[in-house]
């Protein structure tokens, strides 16, 4: 059952975060000069667009590998392996968010859906890893008998 849920969190987080690029990435307003302007960037604008798609449908076949493989070193490298790539994506996303406040004078800029989806997508491909990573353990196919 664990490697069900866990297969099924990283499809979700990958396709999460592949979609985001998708979507609206930052809106970036400028209060400098006569008449404020504001502008929408889609997450394919960005320089991480492209690597953020990557990474999502990388994650979501990683996860579907995750859903059929019966091998508990296979789970282990593949658990590891999401964790790393999510934990890349995720960190990227942040620093996405965070560099938002470091704008010029008079300009701002603010965090759109899709820059959320890639956030939320690591995270949820993260936890899907985890799990992968700690419940690879066997189990057993005998029921304990009392004796």
């Amino acid at each position: 059952m664990s490697r069900g849920v866990s297969g099924v969190l990283i499809v979700l987080g990958g396709a999460l975060m592949a979609v985001g690029p998708v979507l609206d990435f930052v809106t970036v307003r400028s209060d400098i000069g006569a008449e404020p302007r504001s502008r929408t960037f889609a997450g394919f604008e960005s320089r991480d667009g492209a690597y953020y798609l990557a990474a999502g449908v990388a994650l979501a076949l990683l996860g579907m590998v995750v859903l059929t493989l019966r091998s508990r070193v296979g789970r282990r490298i593949l658990g590891s392996a999401g964790i790393v790539v999510a934990g890349f994506m995720t960190y990227g996303a942040a620093l996405d968010v965070t560099s938002l406040s470091d704008l010029p004078r008079g300009v701002t800029g603010t965090a759109e859906i899709g820059l959320y989806a890639v956030g939320a997508g690591g995270i949820l491909a993260i936890v899907g890893s985890v799990m992968a990573l700690f419940t690879a353990q066997e189990v057993s196919a005998s029921v304990p008998t009392r004796g």
